[in-house]
């Protein structure tokens, strides 16, 4: 079964219903949901997630988020090393750097996202909700 990390950005077009992007996002989601994938969100975005959500909705909703998402998603680890060659990564954003090593050390299959520009020096395939759906569903 194919393992593939979300980016925080595709979690949030299905939280904030971003208009035009949260329908293929959610779907990617619901092949998740489905048991067709296995999911998984990085560490990092868990706070990142909480804290957009706690001041938008309040704590309440934001607790519920996290909870619902963790029955959906398991959590890409960071550790030491995964920061250490982030820090060395040449990656232009840092968070990236980290969701990038975090899949590599996790053995994720590849990362969904709505920045691919941002994973070039990705070795893993980079998709977006979009083409993670037509790969998917041939």
């Amino acid at each position: 079964m194919k393992k593939v990390l979300f980016d925080t950005n595709v979690i949030l077009d299905i939280l904030i219903r971003r208009e035009k992007l949260y329908y293929s996002s959610a779907l990617s989601l619901t092949i998740i949901e489905n048991k067709q994938a296995d999911g998984f969100i990085c560490e990092t975005a868990i706070p990142l997630i909480f804290y957009l959500v706690e001041k938008d909705r309040g704590r309440q909703k934001a607790e519920k988020v996290i909870y619902d998402l963790l029955k959906i998603l398991h959590i890409a680890n960071v550790d030491e090393n995964t920061i250490k060659m982030s820090l060395h990564s040449g990656f232009k954003d840092f968070e990236d750097a980290i969701i990038y090593f975090s899949a590599l050390n996790n053995n994720i299959d590849l990362i969904i996202t709505r920045s691919k520009k941002d994973f070039i020096k990705s070795g893993l395939p980079v998709l977006s909700p979009e083409e993670f759906l037509s790969r998917f569903m041939k």
